[in-house]
């Protein structure tokens, strides 16, 4: 999806888990580019301590993954946008 080529450009992304319809969805500047079930799905989801923009290597057990670049801006909302909200956020500059 993202090559070297892309350094440098600003991408808006956003997840959504919406566990009405139990999903994960993952958009890249407003367009949703991959849709797949929870995996665990609850009535309940509490984020609890994180690290913004990396995973962690030693509770998941795969290789380092982590977001090369900067973040401007995050929101976190309590509950699941629909594609057309996502899709304007993503247009505002």
């Amino acid at each position: 999806m993202f090559s070297v080529s892309d350094s440098g450009t600003w991408y808006h992304l956003a997840t959504r888990v919406d566990s009405e319809l139990k999903t994960v969805s993952l958009f890249v500047n407003g367009e949703k580019v991959k849709q797949t079930k929870l995996m665990k799905p609850s009535d309940y989801w509490l984020i609890g301590p994180a690290s913004i923009g990396n995973w962690d290597p030693k509770r998941l057990q795969k290789p380092l993954r982590n977001l090369n670049g900067s973040i401007a801006e995050i929101m976190i909302f309590s509950q699941a946008l629909d594609d057309n909200y996502i899709k304007r956020l993503a247009l505002i500059d």
